[in-house]
């Protein structure tokens, strides 16, 4: 009885103890992580754009499964929540916009037409098509455009622009060098802004203004940004942009009239607005629009611009360890609805997402018990500018300090392709090292790593301070031909390249964790990174450069990675002022000295060590075991092939 208490009592404490650094033999089920995918891509949650109420209820589901699973919060005041102010402002719509101009219906997902978000939101509006120029309404300068004509209950087609600056083109029997006399031009500044216009036309009465770029090249419509504002209308108003297609529709009815007629007749019409002579008239059409259902208007000056990180982890066991971190993140959101289409991003990024969490639930199924913690984060707003994963950064919580930090993992788009891009990975060999001891052999014919820099993804803010940070991204032959479009959807995605992307994360996350013979929190880490981005020349040896060099012996890469921080830390004191200029000097990328590197075969391929140790030791000379090659302040071919 005594053995079988025993027994027991070990296996327990067995199962129970902070797991080593060891294979991670856990199942990994790529169609339950791509089950999940589905769940964060339904048309249900709207696109997921940030604060709207869809992706705030997605959040909370996504805390409700952590709940279940016994994942430990790691937000504010003890929840999975942090909330992020957002910078952007921006309109959420709901509903499919439509446009009918007698009997022809025009598409915004064709590019006809677009709807501003300025308009009121409402199910319909009718009415005869009224052309009014420019639709500028300034008797006091000589140009009333709605003088003739009356637009109450009508849709107003105007000109998007000011007429002052149309310049008639040249006809093509005219003098080559024919001069025109500079014309005196009436200042319609504020009356040709596009909110001059339509309020023009809304205090005229009308039910809706149609915009046309006369000076588009392209048969779609010209994107504005402008800066996002709540409706000013007090009854039904919209206004629309519509493209060259449907300008011609309203305008182009006589079957007489060529393509070039046409042409020349508008050349008229804007050439007689500019000086002064209206030449509104009625047309034979009518259009029915539909505008938008509802609209969310998302910004400070709205009262409605805070956000929501989810945050959770896997808290350290280890005393000593346990205040270090491995942080693993994906962004959550996407680009949300536009004129009705939803954009579901199921790889970009549910992909990343889902995996996240299936991690937070494998590390709790299977009892694992890191020595570091290891945090999880779901940021928001990547899509409108990393803002979610750069304000955490900033403002880390649950007692994370950046400092301790050893690493950030980033998914963004991994469920296509064959292999798993990551950038950064090699930006300190050493951490390397420890994240793809132990991987699968599969894992590692996979993955792609190289170093690497910022970039349009939430490793930046971690790779800025000088974090080991990876921005993983799955590929292949085919690309990501959905990115950022409505076909983005889970049917599309590979369970098994999500599985590999999670076993790599999983088992790269667990060994930094529990890592506990190479250093992780690399002295001087951001002055490091920051001298893998110089650009350094090889000159062939072939060249003749005949100098004497005395020999650094370095071996292996850690040795090397030692002479760099010991030589670094020194010119940091700079106690005289001699040492302080060799420091600046060193930063702004110069220093050649007479020093030899020896032993470069065994870690030669690591060419951006290679251009930190040159400029911070001052070694001219590579020692490749068969032929050496200078060093100066760049790269030439020969000298790559020579490394």
């Amino acid at each position: 009885m005594k053995n079988r208490f025993r027994f027991l009592f070990l296996t327990t404490l067995l199962l129970t103890l902070p797991l080593a650094a060891q294979k991670m033999d856990v199942p990994i089920d790529g169609q339950r992580i791509l089950g999940t995918v589905s769940t964060m891509a339904s048309h249900e949650f709207m696109g997921r754009k940030p604060n709207t109420p869809e992706f705030f209820r997605l959040q909370d589901w996504v805390v409700e499964q952590y709940r279940k699973w016994a994942v430990e919060p790691a937000g504010e005041n003890g929840t999975c929540y942090q909330d992020v102010p957002i910078g952007r402002e921006y309109a959420v719509t709901y509903g499919t916009p439509g446009l009918v101009i007698d009997g022809r219906e025009f598409y915004s997902r064709f590019g006809h037409f677009s709807v501003d978000t300025r308009s009121s939101a409402v199910s319909q509006v009718k009415g005869d098509i009224v052309f009014a120029g420019y639709g500028i309404s300034s008797p006091d300068k000589g140009l009333d455009e709605y003088a003739d004509v009356d637009v109450r209950g009508k849709i107003v087609l105007v000109f998007r622009g000011n007429p002052a600056y149309y310049t008639p083109p040249r006809g093509w029997t005219a003098p080559r060098h024919e001069t025109r006399e500079e014309e005196e031009k009436t200042d319609w500044t504020v009356e040709s802004t596009d909110s001059s216009k339509f309020m023009t036309a809304f205090q005229k009465g009308a039910a809706g203004v149609l915009f046309f770029d006369p000076e588009s090249e392209s048969g779609r419509f010209r994107e504005r940004w402008q800066p996002v504002k709540a409706s000013p209308f007090e009854r039904n108003f919209i206004v629309l942009n519509i493209n060259e297609e449907a300008f011609r529709w309203i305008l182009w009815t006589d079957p007489q009239v060529s393509m070039r007629g046409f042409g020349n007749w508008i050349g008229r019409v804007r050439g007689d607005v500019k000086n002064g002579k209206a030449r509104s008239f009625r047309t034979h059409r009518r259009a029915v629009i539909s505008g938008y259902e509802k609209v969310l208007y998302k910004g400070e000056k709205f009262g409605d611009n805070t956000g929501r990180n989810v945050i959770a982890k896997i808290p350290g066991t280890d005393p000593e360890l346990k205040d270090e971190y491995v942080v693993i993140g994906a962004h959550f959101d996407h680009l949300g609805v536009n004129d009705g289409q939803v954009y579901t991003g199921a790889e970009d990024n549910a992909s990343g997402s889902a995996v996240v969490m299936e991690i937070a639930r494998l590390a709790r199924e299977h009892r694992i018990y890191p020595k570091r913690t290891i945090v999880l984060c779901l940021w928001t707003g990547e899509e409108l500018g990393l803002i979610g994963s750069r304000y955490w950064v900033e403002n880390p919580t649950d007692g994370v300090t950046m400092d301790r930090v050893v690493a950030y993992f980033n998914m963004d788009m991994v469920g296509l392709g064959e292999w798993i891009g990551a950038p950064g990975a090699l930006n300190f060999p050493s951490i390397w090292e420890v994240i793809i001891r132990d991987q699968d052999e599969n894992v590692i014919d996979a993955l792609r790593p190289r170093t690497g820099g910022p970039g349009g993804s939430d490793h930046s803010p971690f790779i800025e301070l000088g974090i080991q940070a990876m921005a993983l991204m799955t590929g292949g032959p085919g690309g990501h031909p959905d990115y950022h479009d409505t076909g983005d959807s889970a049917d599309k995605l590979s369970p098994e390249i999500l599985a590999k992307t999670c076993r790599f994360v999983l088992q790269g996350a667990v060994n930094l964790a529990n890592e506990t013979e190479t250093r992780l929190l690399i002295a001087d880490r951001r002055e490091r990174y920051r001298a893998q981005r110089w650009n350094p020349v090889i000159i062939d040896p072939g060249l003749g450069a005949d100098r004497s060099w005395t020999r650094l012996e370095c071996g292996n890469v850690t040795e090397l990675t030692k002479m760099i921080g010991d030589r670094v830390h020194e010119m940091r004191q700079a106690p005289t002022q001699e040492s302080g200029n060799e420091y600046r000097r060193l930063w702004r990328g110069g220093g050649i000295g007479s020093t030899g590197i020896k032993g470069a075969r065994t870690f030669g391929h690591l060419l951006p060590l290679m251009r930190i140790a040159k400029d911070v030791l001052e070694f001219q000379r590579l020692d490749t075991g068969e032929d050496g090659v200078w060093f100066d302040e760049g790269l030439t071919d020969s000298g790559a092939e020579a490394l």
